[in-house]
């Protein structure tokens, strides 16, 4: 119990750690920081599925662009 007193008893370190975990906005940043890997995890999980069809379709597209 060591611990908890010396987080009970606060230091100049903990106040704003503390403040930040009790307001709002906290909240929100942890909502958007895992939105962002969500959408970080689905990006990776297309390219590594459809990699090869999307660089064929692209490499086609530029072909017929250049011989144009």
């Amino acid at each position: 119990m060591v611990t908890l007193q010396f987080l009970e008893q606060g230091t100049p370190m903990m106040h704003p750690i503390r403040r930040f975990a009790h307001d709002d906005r906290a909240i929100a940043v942890t909502e958007y920081g895992l939105l962002i890997a969500l959408v970080a995890v689905l990006l990776i999980g297309v390219v590594t599925i459809f990699g090869s069809s999307i660089a064929s379709w692209f490499a086609n597209k530029t072909n017929k662009l250049t011989s144009f």
